[in-house]
């Protein structure tokens, strides 16, 4: 019964400060009889409700018959431990014991060279990705330089599909209190014996309830009694004579997991944008609408002429004006809208009988992207995917993390909206692959400018990156 893994998960770091969620463990005991079918039903009907969702379950032998690793949003242990109770009350639950965990000691799959943990940059845990994104990750859709880009900065990764025996080391909490030299020295025993041990993806974490450390791993048949050694080679260390702990160890009946999923949850708290509001302003610093990304709208306006796409239209449109807020203090660009005072062959865009038909907001004709190449061919996600393309091989470097960008829908079109914000680190320029040339653009005064030389220098040294 046992379930199929996730292909990825996400980095712990980004759990904690993204998502802001804590890593619980419970371990429950069902008696005098355990229904495996109509637990997990019970459990995964909970996760769902409380929008849990990040979750595995594992089935194992002896007085404990299941063991739950879930990141659960800050500040609802409490209650969501009455609603497990409560929910499995009826399947014969009579144990429900909790490890809450404040230091994830090991990781496998984000195990570095020695005592390193595998994370993001510091640039990137400080910029979340949107909700649209997020949800892209979650689902599998990614791009490959996408994904690649991802792994490379230790977002995600993928989770090892072992073979062998699951187990769940606990070591008990300490009758006697630890001084901080103690508890940093057994910390780093454990942590020689579990890479010493023989056993495959091993984990450690420290925290406080039903133990005070936990190492999870996975032994090969042909070499259960690992499990066995390194049990006893933590008693070995004397935590039973001197702080009156001990090892137990439990096994899972199980190769996998009976349930396992690992997503990041939307942030409620972000803001949607209002965009008919966004299009009441003028265009200023941090504000900038385009009509298109690559569509050339001057020739059809003009002269009747089929819409093209063409390159230089993004890279003097939307990528540069994504630089440009790069570099300055961040902002929106919107793309969809045709400014109304806009002129084409002396025909202002306001009154031109192409566009009549067309919502006017603001100071805006909503014109929308539908007509965009990509749009037209694979909808959003294909537009999102060349968007995004376009901002990964012409921006240097590489912006992720700092760009989000949204679909909205105004006046029966699709608009895009495209959320930068600034670096505190880098400066950025647009890069052009044809020639190899790079520009550094700002926006000041509600206009995109190119700076170059003393002038560049003078830019930079004003406005100072860490």
């Amino acid at each position: 019964m046992a379930a199929n893994p996730p292909e990825y998960i996400w980095n712990n770091r980004i759990h904690q400060r993204w998502a802001g969620e804590d890593l619980v463990f419970w371990r429950l005991a069902f008696f005098p009889g355990y229904k495996r079918k109509k637990v997990l039903e019970t459990i995964e009907a909970l996760m769902k409700k409380e929008k849990v969702c990040s979750f595995a379950v594992y089935e194992a032998l002896g007085l404990f018959d299941i063991f739950i690793r879930t990141w659960l949003p800050a500040q609802t242990f409490e209650n969501f431990e009455e609603k497990l109770n409560e929910a499995l009350r009826g399947e014969y639950l009579q144990l429900l014991e909790s490890f809450r965990v404040t230091r994830i000691l090991r990781h496998h799959v984000w195990d570095g060279e020695g005592d390193d943990f595998e994370e993001p940059s510091e640039e990137i845990l400080e910029s979340p990705f949107s909700n649209a994104e997020i949800n892209r990750i979650n689902k599998g859709r990614l791009t490959p330089d996408r994904q690649k880009y991802l792994e490379t900065n230790k977002v995600i990764a993928k989770l090892p599909v072992g073979d062998g025996i699951k187990f769940f080391t606990v070591i008990t909490s300490p009758i006697y209190p630890m001084g901080v030299e103690a508890r940093e020295d057994l910390e780093e025993k454990l942590l020689t014996l579990i890479d010493e041990a023989g056993v495959d993806e091993p984990s450690l974490y420290e925290g406080s309830g039903f133990g005070r450390f936990i190492v999870m791993g996975r032994s090969q048949a042909d070499n259960f009694f690992a499990i066995t050694e390194l049990a006893g080679a933590i008693n070995d260390l004397g935590i039973n004579n001197s702080l009156v702990a001990r090892p137990y160890t439990h096994v899972c009946s199980e190769r996998g997991v009976l349930a396992c999923i690992d997503q990041l949850p939307a942030k409620a708290t972000q803001d949607r944008v209002d965009l008919e509001e966004l299009l009441s302003q003028p265009e200023s610093e941090e504000l900038e609408v385009k009509a298109t990304l690559k569509l050339d709208i001057a020739p059809w306006l003009a002269t009747s002429q089929d819409l093209e796409s063409k390159d230089v239209v993004a890279n003097n449109g939307v990528i540069k004006a994504i630089v440009g807020m790069l570099n300055a203090r961040g902002g929106r660009v919107v793309v969809g809208a045709i400014e109304r005072k806009d002129e084409f062959r002396s025909t202002l865009a306001d009154n031109h009988p192409l566009l009549e038909g067309y919502e006017r907001i603001g100071e805006y004709i909503i014109f929308g992207i539908d007509e965009e190449e990509q749009f037209k061919v694979r909808g959003w996600d294909g537009f999102q995917r060349q968007l995004q393309e376009l901002i990964s091989s012409r921006i240097d470097p590489s912006p992720a993390g700092l760009i989000s960008i949204e679909e909205e829908k105004l006046g029966g079109k699709t608009l895009c909206i495209i959320s930068v914000r600034p670096s505190t680190a880098r400066w950025f320029y647009r890069r052009l692959k044809a020639d190899d040339r790079v520009t550094f653009f700002v926006r000041l005064a509600g206009q995109t400018v190119a700076l170059a030389g003393s002038d560049a220098d003078r830019y930079k040294d004003e406005n100072p990156r860490n």
